[in-house]
């Protein structure tokens, strides 16, 4: 955002990457709107009654929970596609952009009166004023950082000549002032009746391998634990959103005219601490602390699938 805030990213790139931003998002959100949905949904019949009324015409307890049990299913194929084909196709196209925007001239992006940090700051550029014909350029402040050597670069005008040649742009600068701080050296001051300099206008893509945006089917032959883990996480969500059912499932209370939002706080403490365990169980597979990131997930919803059911049968004593 504060690279499109700048200018850095177009209008238009900066809508398709929040577009492919919110598809990988959706992996999360889904089930986590499907839990809070049935959460929700079902304290909003025992509040009316119309759950009492279900269990008077012969709905059981253990029918309308299938029922939205297979509903919890059909969820997690949803969600399963896209965290196992959706994700990594997003992340493909969101690293892609962000390497053709690298690649491409940042100067063609520059706006007036605006600071620029560039080449992960290497370059500070800030310009008052642009006119598009000729090209023509006023107040032009320009620093480069190089380890601990600076060199700042000002000028009243100047002017560019985009693509002067291939990959290049020629910037002339008129009048120019250069102060040079050198670490291993004498500091360095120049005037300059005119200086020109060649900026590179684009670069080749690099589009190294990253583990998010690489398929599902490529992730099993790969032996490294970031791969690892990262195709673990991908198959988890499926299980991720029926074990939430199951949790939504245990907080429905039968009793008339309850409040919908009594059980809302232990189902967000609920959420949060199965949410914490799944993150830092992939970080433990990330190093190697854990063969399988499920393992403290399956633990813990164990414990309480056997808490429930234990109240559950004292209950009908």
């Amino acid at each position: 955002m504060t690279d499109a805030a700048s200018g850095l990213y177009k209008m238009s790139e900066v809508l398709i990457l929040n577009w492919f931003k919110l598809l990988v998002s959706l992996e999360v959100l889904l089930p986590l709107a499907l839990y809070f949905s049935i959460i929700f949904a079902m304290a909003r019949l025992a509040n009316s009654n119309e759950l009492t009324i279900l269990r008077s015409v012969g709905l059981s307890d253990l029918k309308l929970k299938k029922i939205v049990l297979v509903f919890g299913i059909l969820v997690s194929v949803v969600a399963g596609a896209l965290s196992i084909y959706a994700r990594p196709w997003a992340y493909q196209h969101i690293y892609d952009m962000k390497e053709h925007a690298k690649s491409s001239s940042e100067v063609e992006r520059i706006k007036a009166r605006q600071f620029y940090s560039l080449n992960n700051g290497k370059h500070v550029v800030y310009i008052e004023k642009i006119t598009a014909s000729p090209n023509s350029l006023s107040d032009i402040f320009i620093r480069t950082k190089d380890g601990e050597d600076i060199q700042i670069i000002a000028a009243p005008s100047g002017s560019i000549e985009l693509f002067s040649a291939e990959n290049i742009h020629t910037l002339t600068l008129n009048k120019a002032s250069v102060f040079k701080q050198s670490y291993e050296s004498s500091d360095l001051i120049g005037l300059f009746q005119t200086l020109t300099l060649e900026l590179q206008a684009s670069t080749e893509i690099d589009l190294e391998y990253k583990a998010k945006a690489a398929s599902s089917f490529a992730l099993v032959d790969e032996d490294s634990l970031y791969d690892k883990a990262e195709l673990q996480w991908r198959l988890s969500t499926p299980i991720s959103t029926i074990v939430l059912v199951l949790i939504a499932l245990m907080f429905v209370d039968y009793r008339p005219r309850t409040s919908r939002f009594s059980k809302l706080p232990l189902a967000i403490a609920s959420y949060a601490i199965y949410y914490n365990i799944m993150t830092v169980s992939k970080t433990w597979v990330e190093q190697g602390v854990l063969s399988y990131l499920w393992i403290p997930p399956v633990v813990v919803i164990s414990m309480v699938l056997m808490i429930y059911f234990i109240h559950q049968k004292r209950s009908s004593l």
